[in-house]
């Protein structure tokens, strides 16, 4: 089940997908909005980042196989493959794999300290989904769970840290 509603997510066309970050971010903060003072608003968040971490990883590690080609260690290949060879659907796959992270971002963003300042906030949050992710692509590698890319890290970390700056909008109060 979890693997076909991945998998109908992650075929999506690109009309469709970018829906869902802004509805994710429209959402998130409205909610915030509303009860971003509220006692339970941080254990909330921090289900709902739990919940995300485990379709992250169901997602990329669960229930693959099969053949593992060589990683692909050249930063922006899929770009090159993209406008040089014509491989088009290799830039949908960039924009899932960072639409795919955006929600964590987002979450993880929210549960770090306030006080602390909106650079080190940031740069947590990226070095840590940086770090996330390259150590998917490392089990993906040595499991043959799949294709190992540079580009899936930077693309993984660059929708973290989307989902952080959606985070660090100003906090509306309520009235």
């Amino acid at each position: 089940m979890m693997k076909t509603l991945f998998l109908w997510f992650y075929c999506l066309p690109l009309s469709r997908a970018a829906i869902f970050p802004l509805l994710a971010a429209a959402l998130f903060l409205l909610l915030r909005a509303c009860f971003g003072t509220r006692k339970f608003w941080r254990p909330a968040v921090l289900l709902l980042f739990a919940g995300w971490m485990l379709v992250i990883l169901l997602g990329t590690l669960g229930r693959r196989g099969g053949a593992c080609p060589a990683p692909i260690l050249t930063p922006f290949h899929s770009y090159y493959a993209a406008l040089a060879l014509g491989e088009r659907e290799l830039l949908r796959e960039c924009f899932m794999n960072a639409v795919l992270f955006y929600p964590a971002g987002l979450l993880a963003w929210e549960l770090l300290p306030q006080s602390w300042p909106v650079s080190k906030r940031l740069l947590l949050t990226a070095a840590a989904f940086a770090a996330l992710s390259a150590g998917i692509e490392v089990c993906q590698y040595l499991l043959s769970l799949g294709q190992a890319e540079t580009d899936d890290v930077i693309h993984n970390t660059l929708g973290a840290a989307f989902g952080a700056l959606t985070g660090a909008l100003p906090r509306t109060k309520r009235r």
